[in-house]
């Protein structure tokens, strides 16, 4: 991860309400993984402390979900349980567009709603902690979601070919009931990828923050409410 930069935050610096908090100061790698981004600092204050708690902090629960600064490496904590998250951080690339924009898939088509959804759509990256337990259920879920595409694919193309050299009235009905169940199968992985792969989510992206979905509990409890 690169050398460390830490940057103190005394007292005096704090909006008012704060200077009696003890605040720790955590320290982003200077080697982040996000070229051209400089090391941001996590100075917590007490939730509540500050009408515009937003400006004051690069993380924090808006009472929905996560909210953090694009380009952000969270703390050393699991963003699931907020146990130790023992250095390791999760790069997620985000992208974000408005739901109406969904409606282009019915008219004029999938294919105009891809060219819109491209050029109008929000990026960020952000990095979370995830702890062993659910850095090990991140990769099971994707070793899962592989398998039943990759399943889906040797149905679709194994059965016909199997059955290619065969003559019967039956045939044919193997054939579709292979493709049927190929498809299936393909959806139902493509599905389980799309709501259990992500560890965050994207609600909404703006010019300086990215509001998640999908993270627990006890961590959002644990940062400042806005």
């Amino acid at each position: 991860m690169g050398d460390s930069r830490v940057v103190k935050v005394s007292r005096d610096d704090l909006p008012i309400g704060n200077q009696g908090a003890d605040l720790p100061a955590f320290a982003a790698p200077a080697d982040d993984g996000i070229a051209g981004q400089p090391a941001t600092v996590l100075a917590y204050a007490t939730p509540h402390a500050h009408p515009n708690a937003l400006a004051q902090n690069p993380i924090g629960y808006d009472g929905v979900g996560l909210v953090m600064a694009r380009n952000l490496i969270g703390p050393d904590r699991c963003v699931k349980c907020n146990a130790p998250a023992e250095g390791y951080q999760l790069l997620r690339r985000l992208s974000w567009h408005h739901p109406a924009l969904y409606v282009l898939i019915l008219f004029p088509g999938v294919v105009i709603y891809a060219i819109v959804a491209m050029c109008v759509r929000k990026t960020a990256k952000v990095k979370v902690g995830l702890c062993p337990a659910h850095r090990a259920a991140h990769r099971r879920n994707v070793a899962i979601a592989w398998s039943l595409c990759l399943l889906a694919l040797a149905m679709l193309i194994g059965i016909p070919m199997t059955l290619a050299g065969q003559r019967g009235p039956d045939v044919g009905t193997y054939k579709a009931m292979g493709a049927l169940a190929g498809i299936v199968t393909l959806l139902v992985g493509l599905v389980y990828a799309a709501v259990a792969v992500p560890v965050v989510s994207p609600r909404r992206i703006d010019d300086h923050y990215v509001y998640l979905n999908k993270a627990g509990r006890p961590f959002l409890e644990s940062l400042p409410r806005f």
